[in-house]
């Protein structure tokens, strides 16, 4: 396949011995897991095993702590979920939470140090997306101490990574003397309704656009953003998958379901239409095109989410059936995915806009407006899908008022093409801010019906 990384996350409770189940203390460092933490002891000779098997591949490990006491974000995968929303409250407001989790750092540090992994473990993701409100002074503080503590334990040469806290942008000249380090972005369609209604040409356009420039806001030496650093913090695009119309914790309940009643989910054996895996393999090679941002020499790469599924109900996260099957490329060494496929809007154009393969779960009249993640579409290219690329299209710059502004922000290499919509005709103006407005407004049933006779659209 290519790969030379594989990225483990781990809960912090993972050195609890086999069968414990409450409270254990490390005499020189303190407490890590408390009596009324249900964790369940046993996992570390399972890593021990993985490693093993890593340097017999040559494979890299990169171990990712995942959880942390008290919980950095809410999500489910942090170990403890919090019911009313993700937050990152019960960790940052606590500073017992935020020692135990150092704790805990020095103490996973150690034993990989003691079991002799040092030449397969060569990264270490201190924690795993600290949520918006964690507040950026105490996780700087916080990256500063683990850091640290990594190093003294595993050596200076240890790769460390850090979470964006969902906005990459905001640690620019952060550890610009601090080689081996990288910062962490996830990147997803599927956890918000509006990308999950996108046709397939708007989810790329989307990874063109938004994601590039999220990608790339990070990290320079300089003001304008013109310098990417040479020595310091660089970027790592460490989770992202295919999966572009299925929410997963509302898919799981009827996985769970079909399990309990029939002992195997009705999913299990679910196959993936050719249409589909077209599509789907274009949408990963414009996600490694982006993600790998090789023009702009920001970033060392990206991590898939997850390396294998046993359920067919998620099989769009599970990165060696897609090889098998190919809907994701091989990788290799030492060629640019751009090389290969093209840029990313050269990826769009050779995509089939079919929503026929478009099968949003749930229902979008169950969208939740609160959603944190909120995605805004302004970007005209995606409002699009595509056409605005197209020769013969005028941009409507001396229109101004309602919104359509990401193609003078973009960074994208394609810029010197027209970006704004077609001016040709006031008609075709009205429907531009009449689909502009809904977008806004969250009405994309109207938008999909607007779009349906596209000229690349299957029947």
């Amino acid at each position: 396949a290519g790969l030379n990384v594989i990225r483990v996350p781990i809960g912090h409770w993972i050195l609890l011995p086999d069968g414990q189940r409450s409270y254990y203390r490390d005499h020189v460092d303190g407490k890590t897991v408390t009596k009324s933490e249900p964790f369940i002891g046993g996992e570390w000779p399972y890593l021990q095993r993985l490693v093993h098997w890593c340097r017999e591949l040559q494979l890299q490990v990169y171990i990712d702590l995942h959880t942390a006491p008290g919980s950095q974000n809410g999500f489910d995968n942090s170990g403890r979920a919090n019911v009313t929303g993700p937050t990152c409250i019960g960790w940052c407001s606590h500073n017992e939470n935020v020692e135990r989790t150092l704790v805990c750092i020095r103490q996973i540090a150690r034993q990989i140090a003691q079991d002799g992994m040092q030449d397969v473990v060569t990264g270490f993701a201190v924690l795993n997306e600290p949520f918006i409100d964690c507040g950026m002074d105490l996780v700087r503080h916080f990256n500063n101490r683990a850091a640290g503590i990594v190093r003294e334990v595993l050596g200076e040469d240890v790769t460390i990574i850090i979470g964006d806290l969902f906005n990459s942008s905001k640690w620019n000249g952060f550890w610009l003397d601090q080689g081996n380090t990288l910062l962490d972005s996830h990147y997803y369609h599927v956890f918000d309704e509006v990308p999950r209604s996108f046709s397939p040409k708007q989810h790329i356009a989307f990874v063109c656009g938004r994601q590039h420039r999220m990608t790339t806001a990070c990290c320079y030496q300089d003001c304008d953003k013109t310098v990417p650093v040479t020595e310091g913090l660089r970027r790592l695009i460490g989770e992202w998958s295919v999966s572009y119309d299925t929410l997963v914790d509302a898919r799981i309940e009827q996985v769970m379901d079909g399990i309990r009643k029939y002992g195997i989910s009705q999913f299990y054996n679910r196959t993936i239409s050719p249409d589909r895996r077209d599509f789907l393999l274009n949408f990963a090679k414009a996600q490694m095109v982006v993600f790998e941002a090789m023009s702009d020499g920001v970033s060392n790469g990206w991590m898939y989410w997850n390396f294998k599924t046993l359920e067919g109900a998620f099989a769009e996260w599970n990165f060696l059936r897609g090889l098998n099957e190919g809907w994701i490329p091989n990788v290799y060494h030492g060629v640019a995915s751009v090389d290969r496929f093209g840029t990313c809007y050269d990826i769009m154009r050779q995509t089939n806009d079919t929503y026929s393969i478009v099968h949003e779960f749930p229902d979008p009249s169950s969208y939740d407006p609160d959603n944190w993640q909120g995605v805004v579409v302004d970007d005209d290219i995606v409002i699009s899908h595509g056409e605005s690329l197209n020769p013969g299209y005028e941009a409507i710059n001396s229109f101004v008022g309602f919104g359509i502004a990401a193609s003078e922000n973009s960074t994208n290499a394609d810029d010197s093409q027209a970006h704004l919509l077609p001016g040709t005709s006031m008609t075709k103006l009205f429907v531009v801010i009449g689909l502009v407005l809904l977008g806004i407004q969250r009405v994309w049933k109207t938008k999909r019906r607007t779009y349906t006779a596209l000229p690349n659209s299957a029947s």
